[in-house]
């Protein structure tokens, strides 16, 4: 097990292709992505104590308009590798932590040695796609969001969703869980907030258990900034907080262990593995493994 090394992005002629899991990928050499300028954004009125709390309903009342949309729309396919990446490592755990040697009480019934399905939790699940495919590989799956409309969704392909932010994950169980997963949703997190979220993903996972942070960054030699996006194409316009690639590591590490870090350019919600080839309509995207320490 390691940790991310950290070191100044490098400049390169071409977006580079998908790192795999299981080794610190450091910064990837992908040019500047098309996403973001600070004039397109707007600092938002936050209290001062409460900033998640402050931009958190109009987030529910983009993505409840918005519900039906996401619902019918194709996930992108490097979405799909990501889960999958992801889904293979928690699972492959899984299947080690089964092959331990385990000591039998000769007192308790033999199906109580069997080892139970990983039990995985999606903060910021929509409406459910990706929870659908960690329970249909084997794991019990509980997904969490703060759409109403998406937690239908969600609940309609039989699972276990409910309507929670992610400043009351501690409602589902001290260390409850194998794996966490939360895809581009961390990044609607005020900065000032974000160690408080990230202490709420630390209670639910277990020792040892690993998190998957995944979510859009600031542009490859950008800072960090956040702020209400004007040009939003979501009604009302959503709060987006893009951290630089040393940002993003930095946050996590007083809660977690990086097992992985990489940071490259992916399609848009409009674009495909074209669009980065070309580098048009492309974003830049981290990627990080987390550990909770033993």
């Amino acid at each position: 097990r390691g940790s991310a090394t950290l070191a100044p992005p490098a400049p390169g002629p071409a977006a580079q292709p998908i790192p795999p899991m299981g080794e610190a990928s450091g910064f990837s050499k992908a040019p500047a992505t098309t996403l973001g300028d600070p004039a397109r954004f707007a600092a938002p009125s936050i209290p001062a104590g409460d900033s998640y709390r402050a931009v958190a309903a109009a987030l529910r009342q983009s993505y409840d308009a918005d519900a039906a949309r996401r619902e019918a729309v194709p996930k992108a396919a490097w979405k799909l590798r990501e889960r999958a990446l992801f889904a293979d490592t928690f699972f492959a755990e899984a299947a080690s932590r089964a092959a331990q040697p385990r000591s039998i009480d000769a007192t308790v019934d033999d199906h109580q040695d069997e080892q139970p399905p990983p039990r995985v939790l999606e903060v910021g699940a929509g409406a459910g796609w990706d929870s659908a495919y960690f329970r249909d590989r084997g794991a019990e799956v509980v997904c969490t969001d703060l759409s109403d409309g998406m937690v239908a969704l969600a609940l309609e392909k039989g699972l276990d969703a409910r309507c929670v932010d992610l400043l009351r994950l501690d409602g589902l169980g001290k260390a409850a869980f194998d794996a966490v997963y939360a895809l581009n949703c961390l990044l609607h997190v005020p900065r000032r907030d974000l160690g408080r979220v990230l202490a709420q993903l630390r209670g639910v996972v277990r020792p040892g258990g690993l998190v998957y942070c995944g979510n859009y960054g600031a542009p490859r030699g950008a800072q960090t900034w956040e702020g209400i996006k004007l040009d939003d194409w979501a009604t009302p316009p959503r709060f987006f907080s893009f951290l630089d690639d040393a940002t993003r590591c930095a946050v996590v590490k007083p809660f977690f262990d990086v097992e992985d870090f990489a940071a490259f350019d992916v399609a848009d919600d409009r674009g495909d593995d074209e669009a980065v080839r070309t580098n048009k309509r492309t974003r830049r995207f981290q990627r990080l493994i987390l550990r909770r320490p033993l």
